[in-house]
């Protein structure tokens, strides 16, 4: 676990913008079975930012997670700012887009056919 200093939390509130988003080739995604998402299709994170909740109730699997990976439990008041959503999840995830993330344009009906993937929105609204 790591402590997260205001300097980290001014980046990654930074990631709302979508041209920051494209210039670091970070992006981040809300919530648990997102998380375990990105972790099955082999997508490279970056960070992990959790509750004390979750963090209490996820430690073995947590445990699992390469060492690479920064994890930091933040306050709830923090996912809420960095929030795209009503109500805040206990669990945000940086990973990279760069080499990771193919745009629309670039999938062919082959991929579509062949391929299993994973497809990701932007400020998407319920």
């Amino acid at each position: 676990m790591k402590e997260i200093s205001p300097k980290i939390v001014k980046f990654l509130n930074s990631l709302k913008d979508p041209v920051e988003r494209k210039r670091s080739g970070l992006a981040f995604a809300e919530g648990e079975n997102i998380l375990n998402e990105l972790l099955k299709n082999k997508i490279k994170i970056h960070s992990i930012l959790l509750t004390k909740i979750f963090y209490e109730k996820s430690k073995i699997f947590l445990h699992s997670i390469d060492d690479e990976i920064s994890i930091y439990i933040v306050d709830e008041s923090l996912l809420q700012r960095m929030s795209t959503t009503k109500t805040a999840y206990n669990c945000v995830t940086i990973f990279y887009v760069k080499n990771n993330i193919k745009t629309i344009d670039e999938f062919n009906v082959k991929d579509v056919k062949e391929k299993s993937f994973l497809m990701g929105f932007e400020n998407l609204q319920d």
